[in-house]
């Protein structure tokens, strides 16, 4: 949301540059939209070896952990391409559908996939 805040305020301030900073604006986002999702398969194809050798426990945390970051690109894709409507309002956007929650959640298994891969191969 800070791309779209700088932007708006740039256009509020400089309304002749409107339609460059809208431009700008834009790019910006899809850019920004092309990150996460880069980030994203970068880090599930990274898991997908870890899969084919680890315990089904190890498994089945890795699984909800991709479900979990699916739903975050979903989410945060949806949010992208309605950015328009939130721009002000992005705090509550963010708490009321649960972004937090999903973050926290996903930062936790991270955490314990971190610690059954190292028990799994015996490093303390």
């Amino acid at each position: 949301m800070k791309i779209a805040n700088d932007y708006f305020n740039y256009i509020l301030s400089n309304p002749q540059d409107s339609n460059a900073a809208l431009i700008k604006l834009n790019s910006g986002l899809q850019e920004l939209t092309s990150n996460i999702r880069t980030s994203f398969t970068q880090a599930q194809n990274e898991l997908h070896g870890l899969k084919l050798v680890c315990s089904q426990n190890l498994l089945d945390m890795i699984n909800d952990f991709i479900s979990l970051q699916n739903e975050l690109i979903n989410k945060s894709t949806e949010f992208m391409g309605k950015w328009a409507e939130y721009v002000g309002k992005e705090k509550s956007f963010f708490e009321n559908n649960s972004f937090k929650e999903l973050g926290q959640r996903a930062s936790a298994l991270y955490e314990n996939i971190l610690r059954q891969m190292r028990k799994e191969l015996k490093i303390k």
